[in-house]
């Protein structure tokens, strides 16, 4: 099994966790592991980027879970408890669990410029808003949204007044199937839907929405050269 790795050309993007809990028996799979694997490659992708893949497994030896954390350079850096392998290895590795069906969490963080946020977007609308109260100036930095949805669960944001970025967090919890598009079509939902909620204004967001309800049989989010 190949295993390919998630698109981090789009700059926004500087870490994801992909941690993906078996809900049946993966005793055969987990067979010969040991209770904790731990390794760790890189690859390239608008840069350095370095993918940790963390594999626990419970005493009963039935069930466990596959923990991925995939960053940038300098987020993320070559760990001294982590078996350094090429990413065919870390295949291999993977391939073990091809076709096992997990319940996903996924957190993905992001970077975005001032700049890029649309004026009525629910990021911009927000920023600066305050109050004056006992002679103090109280103004909003950041905030924290419960997602009623399929599967995104809540984003969180932040945002110096004196910082060019604001800092984005999004969740979500999804069924998903172990195979070679695993990781990229997991963080690449994360990357589109990122843009949706905070990129884009009420009327981006319906169209959005309308067009998510449209069949759609392609892999996404594979990293390029």
């Amino acid at each position: 099994m190949n295993l390919l790795p998630p698109d981090f050309r789009d700059e926004m993007l500087q870490e994801a966790t992909v941690c993906g809990y078996f809900h049946a028996d993966a005793s055969s799979r987990l067979d010969g592991l040991p209770t904790h694997t731990l390794l760790q490659s890189s690859y390239e992708s608008g840069g350095k980027v370095w993918i940790r893949l963390i594999i626990d497994k419970e005493d009963d030896g039935v069930h466990g879970h596959v923990h991925c954390d995939i960053g940038r350079d300098g987020v993320y850096e070559q760990h001294g408890e982590f078996q350094i392998v090429t990413l065919e290895q870390l295949a291999e590795v993977f391939a073990r669990f091809n076709g096992q069906q997990v319940d996903l969490d996924v957190t993905a963080h992001f970077m975005i410029p001032r700049k890029a946020l649309p004026r009525r977007g629910i990021v911009s609308s927000l920023l600066g808003v305050g109050t004056e109260t006992c002679g103090a100036r109280l103004q909003l930095d950041g905030a924290s949204f419960t997602i009623a949805s399929d599967c995104f669960t809540s984003l969180r944001w932040e945002a110096d007044e004196d910082v060019e970025y604001v800092c984005a967090q999004l969740k979500a919890k999804m069924a998903s199937i172990i195979n070679e598009s695993y990781l990229c079509s997991a963080v690449a939902s994360m990357v589109d839907d990122i843009a949706c909620f905070v990129l884009e204004t009420e009327e981006d967001v319906q169209r959005h929405v309308d067009s998510m309800r449209q069949p759609e049989n392609k892999v996404r989010g594979i990293a390029k050269a």
